[in-house]
This record gives C-alpha cells, structure tokens and sequence, in this order.
C-alpha cells in the first residue's frame, strides 16, 4: 500500500468516525429533547389525574345534592296532593250545603 493509498484510508476512517460522532451527538440532544416532552407529559398526566379526581367529586356531591332536591321536591308534591284533595272535599261540602239553603 502506497502512502498515499494509506492517507486516504486513514482521511476515510476519520471522515466516518466525524460522521459517526456528529450522528452521535445529534441524537444524544433528541434523546434530551425527548426526555424533557416525557416528563412534561408526565406532569400533564399527572395534572389530569387530579383534576379527574376532583371533577369525579364534584360531579358526586352534585349528584347527591339533586338526589335530595329531588326527594324534597317528592314529599311537597305528595303534600300538595293531599291539601289539594282536602280542599276539593271542602269545597264539594260547601256546594252541597250551599245548595240545601
């Protein structure tokens, strides 16, 4: 092999290896890069599942809250039935005593 064969492959070997570390370094920052997305998502994440958590509960306590309005609503409606029934009997007994005199 002639020198200048020898300072060709050695030119060749050393371009590679520049080409090698340059990809190398490229992707040591992409893997920064993606590290620092995984642990914002992380946050997120975590963010949503509190968030979740508290809109679960709030979603509960309303539901309880309408369940009661819901059952008082029941009892008046079952008490203005029967005062409405009572005041039908009363009117009825007063146009039946009306209608005597």
């Amino acid at each position: 092999m002639t020198n200048e064969e020898m300072q060709r492959g050695i030119e060749f070997l050393l371009n590679h290896q520049a080409d090698f570390e340059a990809r190398l370094a490229q992707t040591e920052a992409q893997m920064a890069r993606t590290s620092e997305q995984l642990t914002q998502t992380s946050q997120q994440v975590e963010l949503l599942a509190r968030m979740n958590g508290e809109f679960t509960q709030f979603v509960r306590s309303n539901l309880e809250a309408q369940s009661e309005l819901n059952q008082a609503l029941r009892e008046t409606v079952r008490a203005l039935t029967v005062a409405q029934a009572r005041t039908d009997e009363r009117l009825s007994e007063i146009e039946r005593s009306d209608g005597k005199g």
